[in-house]
């Protein structure tokens, strides 16, 4: 059973967006 590239491609998208979100509100706290 393949997985279609293009929503592999949207959740990798999604993941790495959140990732950076979560990664900026630490630093922003660790900075404050």
């Amino acid at each position: 059973m393949p997985c279609p590239a293009k929503e592999l491609l949207a959740e990798g998208g999604r993941l790495a967006s959140e990732v950076k979100r979560v990664e900026f509100k630490v630093w922003r706290s660790l900075l404050a």
